[in-house]
């Protein structure tokens, strides 16, 4: 198939990249995002001109800080709401000192190229995915966090060297690749073009194959493959309806050969809201300043997320929906689908999972065929 790689390459190894320009997955697309930055920045000051403080914000305390930059935001307050904060009012607040450069975002909504205007359909996540996603979450990790990330996953799993591994959606194969190297069977699936294209350019070869693809429909030859799914970044919850949510469990389970495992991580629901960021900004290495507003409805679990950026490269602005959940939820939703969560933790620490834990790694097992949902009762 011309959508997957040829095997008999052997694999090559990546070129040395600078440390801040390794890019990661959707999920950190939630406002785990501010606080990676937030904590990273305390622990290196690796952000140029990015002067980080805890506040406690008020109800415009971001608005005071850089009116210009706001009034961009106010444009958009009927749709998103009053910014808000944590439900304790004591949220964290991510200013940057980036005077002089707020114009630049205000304006950029005047200028927008087609290519990225503000993409406001359901399937937001089939074009979203690209270089400007690359860009705008260019200083969250590090080489060195994603060889942190991969051993955490080789400790977890428990392996046998050789084992099979589905990294889905694998993004630009920044675990896929490493993984590969630790002597596992990895294959790689995702929709983006892309992040596929730099996931192959990175390396390929008898151990690590990339196929593109909607995983709500993984390939039927994938049943009982694999040893391990692995679903990382908040690469969850896109989709309008939240069955195809299920779905994607579902496919998971089938594509899990028995006793092999899911490891789910990403944003959790509950203490994403004790620690709600409303809005926050930060600059690039190559001086692009970006902006996000987040806006929660409680009813539908849904997260928009508003980016604008302005900088030499380009300009605009777009926004993406992610669907939260509880560890609850999904548990009660891996178990409907023949997994059963075994260990919870507090992200990629070894710790257990907190109401306050922004993200969450979930270890799920498959133990048998899927459990069909009760029928409804009937409404009298």
């Amino acid at each position: 198939r011309d959508d997957c790689v040829d095997a008999r390459e052997p694999l090559r190894s990546q070129q040395r990249l600078p440390e801040r320009i390794v890019s990661f997955r959707a999920a950190a697309l939630v406002f785990v995002t501010a606080q990676h930055v937030l904590r990273e920045t305390a622990r290196t000051g690796q952000l140029r001109r990015v002067g980080v403080r805890l506040a406690n914000p008020g109800a415009d305390r971001a608005t005071r800080a850089h009116p210009r930059l706001a009034r961009g935001f106010r444009s958009r307050a009927e749709r998103f709401g009053s910014g808000s904060t944590s439900a304790d009012g004591t949220g964290p607040d991510m200013l940057g000192d980036v005077a002089g450069t707020s114009n630049r975002l205000t304006a950029a909504d005047d200028a927008v190229h087609p290519a990225t205007r503000s993409i406001a359909v359901a399937d937001w996540w089939s074009s979203y995915f690209d270089d400007q996603y690359l860009r705008e979450y260019e200083p969250l990790f590090t080489l060195e966090r994603d060889r942190q990330e991969v051993a955490r996953l080789i400790e977890v799993l428990g392996l046998h060297a050789g084992a099979r591994v589905l990294d889905v959606p694998c993004g630009q194969g920044r675990h896929a690749h490493l993984l590969a190297e630790a002597g596992f069977r990895v294959d790689g699936l995702d929709l983006s073009k892309d992040l596929l294209a730099r996931a192959r350019k990175r390396g390929v070869g008898p151990s690590l194959h990339y196929r593109r693809g909607d995983m709500r429909r993984m390939p039927q030859d994938w049943t009982n493959r694999f040893d391990a799914v692995l679903n990382l970044f908040t690469s969850f919850g896109f989709f309008a309806d939240p069955a195809d949510d299920r779905r994607v469990l579902a496919g998971f389970a089938r594509v899990l050969r028995v006793g092999g495992t899911l490891v789910w991580h990403g944003g959790s629901r509950d203490g994403v809201m004790a620690r709600f960021l409303p809005r926050d900004w930060w600059e690039t290495s190559d001086g692009t300043v970006h902006a996000q507003e987040r806006h929660f409805d409680s009813l539908s679990g849904i997260l928009t997320v508003e980016s604008r950026w302005s900088g030499a490269v380009s300009a605009g602005s777009r926004e993406h929906r992610i669907r939260l959940y509880t560890a609850t939820r999904l548990a009660e939703l891996c178990a409907d689908v023949g997994l059963i969560v075994e260990e919870a933790y507090d992200g990629w620490n070894d710790r257990p999972l907190s109401r306050r834990s922004s993200e969450m790694l979930l270890l799920a097992r498959k133990h048998g065929k899927m459990r069909k949902l009760p029928a409804r009762a009937p409404r009298g």
